[in-house]
């Protein structure tokens, strides 16, 4: 877990070979879970909101592009499995050999 300023804290939710999944808590307002997710790619830093669009924008240039499109067609990212209490993408990310190439 990591305070951010006086205004919340965020810590690390799940992860995978190719993201890592965090979540947001705002101090002000503790109840609100609308939309608190963020990503990043594993081997980088940067923190991006964790929306289809994002992550289709993530994906495009990878041999992972046609699975996450599919997935996306039908699911949302935030969506969760009901039994595992897991992100769906990060179940079906965690299916893919990571020793492939990522990028084309």
């Amino acid at each position: 877990m990591v305070a951010i300023g006086k205004s919340g804290y965020c810590y690390l939710m799940d992860y995978c070979h190719f993201i890592k999944v965090y979540e947001f808590r705002s101090a002000f307002f503790p109840f609100t879970a609308n939309n608190n997710l963020y990503y990043t790619l594993s081997q980088d830093y940067k923190m991006k909101r964790s929306t289809n669009k994002n992550i289709i924008e993530t994906f495009e240039n990878t041999h992972l592009k046609y699975v996450i499109d599919h997935f996306l067609k039908d699911n949302r990212v935030q969506k969760k499995n009901s039994k595992t209490n897991r992100l769906l993408l990060l179940e079906l990310l965690d299916q893919v050999d990571p020793k492939k190439e990522i990028l084309k």
